[in-house]
């Protein structure tokens, strides 16, 4: 009889029976097989199952995958700071889980987090799109525009593909005229990311012949402030703010760039009245200072102030259609209903071909349900005479139709925004409500769904998208 274990028995029975003392594993139970199942399932009930996988994880503590798993199923159900507690347990995150406690990060309010990690992801090999995102905004607002730069150029590099880094490389370099890059990086991005922009930015900055050397700081200071209009018209107001800084420095007494760079300074959350006060006092008698000060006085919840100034800039110049719009949009907030539609109306019978004037009237119409049929579809109906290839314009006139109860013409105009724009999805968003209202649920939770899958959580649509959804 053999007296010693031989090595091939220590192996398969001794050894196992050992390490399952030490670490406490077990078979996997069949209730554990089935939340673990369950986890990779669309959840009903997200607590539960959070719950019963915060036991499993307990019971076997180097399956630290569990605890994302938690923390993902915790973030989609609202649950943050909950969410938030269970992916830091894990070291090791996939991208989504990076992505996700990064979000978490900033619609908490925990920025230092956020920066932080932000800044140690975009050092690893393969950092996400959304830390290289989040790295470059927050270098944008503590005024690091070089940091902004660099971090762009890096992202560039590891996603040659991105339009959006293309795209933010480009306006950081606006600080700098005369920069061929920047035009060139806004000539590829303007294939995909925020066209609108670019489109307008390109033409000024070739109207303005920048790729040239300027003769005289005066023609520069016009050329910055002709791209800080147009940054500030798309909410790139700290790279507005930036041009405007130097407009006023090259010409001290331009009252216009003073009081956009009030607005600007107010957008970026710091006090920009000084700047409006010193504007009014170079020139009370520039419409656009007073209308901006009429904008700033509506914004800062003072529209009968507002209403004086913008009615001397409409006195200054009365054939500006643009400041009939400010007017009617202060009138809303007064309430005064009547008014606001005749500024609307005024508006548009003085820029009938401005698609911006023309859909704010299709806008205020179908926001207050006021003329949907007198005004609102005749007005939709011009807009897209102005351009029937643009999506909005298509799903905006759907909206109205929908609005007044013509379901089967407001679904055609929806599906042609959608062979306009597939990835538009506003007009998916109010397909989706369509379907609702005449009972296929089937079709509106489809629509619902992609406006959920194509836009980030914390947008408006989103939300209600995902409460849309639910049951």
């Amino acid at each position: 009889m053999q007296k010693g274990v031989s090595f091939s028995v220590f192996a398969r029975v001794i050894l196992p029976f050992i390490l399952a003392l030490l670490l406490r594993i077990q078979p996997l139970s069949i209730d554990v097989q089935r939340i673990l199942h369950a986890a990779n399932l669309p959840i009903s009930n997200p607590a539960k199952i959070s719950n019963e996988l915060e036991q499993i994880a307990r019971m076997q503590p180097w399956r630290e995958d569990i605890w994302e798993q938690i923390g993902l199923i915790k973030a989609a159900s609202g649950d943050e700071i909950g969410a938030i507690e269970a992916l830091e347990r894990n070291d090791v995150r996939s991208e989504q889980g990076r992505d996700t406690l990064m979000q978490l990060y900033l619609r908490t309010g925990n920025q230092e987090k956020a920066l932080a990690f932000a800044r140690e992801e975009i050092q690893k090999p393969h950092p996400t799109e959304t830390a290289f995102r989040t790295a470059v905004t927050f270098s944008r607002k503590s005024g690091q525009f070089a940091d902004a730069l660099d971090i762009t150029n890096r992202w560039h590099q590891l996603y040659p593909n991105s339009h959006e880094a293309l795209y933010l490389q480009g306006i950081i370099r606006l600080r700098q005229l005369g920069d061929q890059a920047a035009t060139q990086d806004l000539f590829i991005a303007n294939s995909d990311y925020r066209p609108e922009v670019v489109g307008e930015l390109r033409n000024t900055l070739v109207q303005c012949n920048t790729l040239v050397q300027f003769n005289g700081g005066q023609d520069i200071a016009a050329q910055k402030l002709a791209l800080a209009r147009i940054l500030g018209k798309y909410g790139e107001w700290d790279i507005a703010r930036s041009l405007l800084e130097d407009v006023v420095r090259l010409e001290p007494k331009y009252a216009e760039a003073w009081a956009l760079l009030g607005e600007a300074t107010f957008q970026v959350g710091e006090d920009g009245w000084p700047a409006f006060e010193h504007a009014e006092a170079l020139n009370n008698q520039s419409a656009l200072v007073n209308v901006l000060l009429g904008i700033r006085h509506r914004r800062s919840g003072q529209p009968e102030i507002s209403l004086v100034y913008l009615q001397k800039a409409i006195t200054l110049e009365p054939y500006e259609a643009r400041w009939k719009v400010e007017m009617a949009e202060t009138l809303v907030d007064l309430g005064r209903m009547s008014e606001a539609l005749n500024s609307y109306l005024a508006a548009y019978e003085l820029a009938p071909h401005d698609p911006d004037i023309v859909r704010s009237l299709v806008l205020f119409s179908g926001n207050y349900s006021i003329g949907i049929q007198e005004v609102g579809i005749p007005a939709a109906r011009a807009l897209i005479l102005l351009d029937d290839m643009n999506a909005e314009a298509q799903d905006l006139m759907g909206w109205l139709l929908l609005k007044s109860g013509d379901t089967t013409s407001a679904e055609r105009f929806f599906h042609r925004a959608l062979e306009l724009d597939p990835g538009f999805a506003q007009a998916n968003y109010h397909l989706g409500q369509l379907y609702l209202l005449i009972g296929r649920r089937a079709d509106a939770d489809y629509q619902l769904a992609k406006v959920v899958e194509n836009l980030p959580d914390h947008d408006q649509l989103h939300i209600n998208a995902k409460r849309l959804l639910q049951p």
